[in-house]
């Protein structure tokens, strides 16, 4: 067996000495220079919670088009870029009611939460569980422990972000002994937002360009903004003769995956926080409805999305425009919007079937799970253009980046589940909110 020297194991230990304390040096060194260049930074810029309470977020070049699923080669990664992140703020999201029902708290999601309606039993060995569950196009809620806290959305430039999530030797460490660091790994964040088409056009060929808009394949602007907007328009604002005729199109994707996938749907409500709703020809196309999206990521937008909002013109075996499958009862500009509150579409059975179950294929994701709505003006659905200057329509919504989570949108889902009795020594055991009741047979 080898053995050390009385001098060797006092070298030994020397070394293991001046290590500690070189490495020691560098960690403080290092964090001692992260402090100096977050110190330097403008308050704007820093970040509103600890790096370790940042759940995801998302790269946006100058053009303020979103980093992921672009594959155009068009957006490059440079230090300009700006980053939107989502935090977990210290506002604890204890167990809530909504609509009278209580939540079940252990079916809660990052962008889901799940409440208890009703259970009967069916037979002697089933329990038909009704539940109703709301869907963010956002993540709302992080876990920490055993607490899901509310989250926030904010923005900085790449530079500040890195300078303020740099990983030292500390942080490091911190992550060897299970302390929460920040991610190495980072996910984008929520797709809700609008793709517009517009053109100026002269006196003569408004309908030529509102087909040109119509049928593009790719819109001319995005925006994932605390507001979105849907809207069909036509303005004489460029002076000269000259027009400008535009088309918005929203997306709002939801995580459903949630929903068990042997429940059987009974209704469901898309549900948009509304802050302006104009409404310039009631004409009778002057309306608002649900379509089915087949945006190229649930997570963010790219321009070539526009032709995606209620078809997929994607496909080889493309249905064009028209006809449009409408999923919910429409809502019209005039009478049926209240600004500065929730406004729901209810969808009808053709809505119904987009409501995607755990495991079921989604059309605007790899992943499972994910429903895949947008919102698209009366105009634009079936395809009208708009007949007189400075008509159009255009309704303003809250999407997932609005401050707190009173205005975001969300799905609500009915869905029924069954479930197996338990039985007990020949009686059945049922468990109600808590209370267990046993029945004998």
């Amino acid at each position: 067996m080898f053995r050390f020297s009385s001098q060797s194991k006092l070298v030994i230990i020397f070394l293991l000495l001046l290590t500690t304390i070189v490495l020691s040096g560098v960690a403080i060194y290092q964090e001692y220079e992260k402090k100096v260049a977050i110190a330097g930074l403008e308050d704007s810029l820093k970040l509103k919670a600890p790096e370790e309470n940042i759940v995801q977020y998302t790269e946006y070049d100058a053009s303020g088009r979103p980093l992921a699923n672009l594959s155009d080669g068009s957006s490059t990664t440079t230090n300009n870029n700006a980053i939107r992140y989502i935090y977990r703020t210290n506002k604890v999201v204890p167990q809530e009611t909504y609509q009278g029902l209580k939540e079940d708290i252990a079916q809660r999601t990052p962008n889901a939460q799940i409440f208890l309606k009703s259970e009967k039993q069916v037979s002697a060995d089933k329990i038909e569980k009704t539940y109703v569950g709301r869907f963010y196009s956002g993540v709302n809620f992080s876990k920490a422990g055993d607490k899901w806290y509310q989250t926030e959305v904010a923005t900085t430039t790449k530079t500040a972000f890195l300078k303020q999530t740099r990983p030292t030797l500390l942080a490091r460490a911190k992550k060897i002994v299970g302390q929460p660091v920040f991610a190495d790994t980072y996910y984008s964040g929520a797709g809700d937002g609008y793709v517009e088409d517009w053109l100026d056009y002269h006196d003569g060929s408004e309908s030529a360009i509102w087909t040109s808009i119509h049928d593009a394949v790719s819109g001319s602007f995005l925006d994932y903004l605390a507001t979105t907007t849907i809207a069909s328009s036509k303005n004489n604002d460029l002076g000269g003769g000259k027009y400008e005729e535009y088309i918005d199109r929203a997306f709002l994707p939801f995580d459903t995956s949630a929903i068990p996938v042997n429940a059987s749907i009974i209704s469901a409500i898309l549900n948009i926080y509304v802050t302006s709703v104009y409404d310039r020809d009631d004409d009778g196309n002057d309306y608002i409805n649900v379509v089915q999206a087949f945006q190229s990521s649930n997570a963010s937008l790219v321009n070539a999305d526009y032709q995606d909002c209620g078809s997929d013109n994607g496909t080889a075996a493309r249905a064009k425009y028209t006809p449009i499958q409408e999923g919910a009862t429409a809502i019209d500009l005039t009478t049926g919007f209240t600004t500065s509150s929730y406004n729901g579409f209810t969808l009808n059975a053709t809505g119904l079937v987009w409501v995607a179950k755990s495991g079921d294929a989604s059309v605007c994701e790899t992943n499972a799970g994910v429903t895949c709505l947008g919102l698209r003006e009366g105009h634009d659905l079936v395809n009208s253009l708009i007949a007189n200057i400075d008509d159009g329509n255009t309704i303003i919504f809250s999407t997932s980046e609005e401050t707190g989570t009173s205005q975001d949108p969300y799905l609500t889902v009915a869905y029924v589940v069954p479930v197996p009795a338990v039985k007990l020594n020949g009686g059945t055991l049922k468990i109600n909110g808590g209370t267990v009741k046993v029945n004998s047979n």
